[in-house]
């Protein structure tokens, strides 16, 4: 049984729309996370972008992948 592994930035979504048009996924694993708390406690909004607005990203495009 073959596995793909893709490794993507996931705030690119270009990159994601079109990943998502040439393959079809059938479980997509989210890895993705900037960690260090005591930068996220200095550097806010750095975090919000990277784990939360890439997962929304990535969460909007499973979706409409998949409708």
């Amino acid at each position: 049984m073959a596995r793909e592994v893709s490794l993507v930035w996931i705030n690119d979504v270009g990159l994601l729309k079109k990943l998502f048009e040439l393959v079809s996924f059938n479980h997509v694993m989210h890895l993705a996370a900037q960690a260090g708390v005591r930068y996220a406690m200095q550097n806010p909004s750095s975090y919000i972008h990277s784990n939360i607005a890439g997962f929304v990203n990535l969460l909007e495009i499973c979706k409409n992948a998949n409708p």
